[in-house]
């Protein structure tokens, strides 16, 4: 899998209320992009992703390849993109 030739992780499966992370640390300043896209259940499970523990997106349902920008004025704690499977098994990309 990659995005416009670009390198991509992609979750594995996960089981009912189960849940899926990947975790890195950036220094600023600077901008990160973040481009991701899922499928799974909508409104029952989500992909997160998180600066230094708050939540700055959420998805759910089926989505195409959407892309974020965040500014970063310095080094910050670990970024991290989590799958939540509350109901069903999602399959994530």
């Amino acid at each position: 899998m990659s995005y416009h030739g670009g390198d991509a992780a992609q979750s594995g499966s996960i089981s009912d209320n189960g849940q899926s992370w990947m975790q890195t640390m950036v220094s600023g300043p600077g901008i990160i992009r973040l481009y991701w896209k899922v499928s799974s259940q909508l409104g029952g499970d989500y992909m997160e992703f998180f600066i230094d523990g708050v939540r700055q997106a959420r998805i759910s349902g089926t989505t195409d390849w959407q892309g974020q920008s965040y500014t970063i004025t310095g080094a910050i704690p670990p970024m991290t993109a989590a799958i939540s499977c509350t109901s069903t098994t999602p399959q994530i990309s």
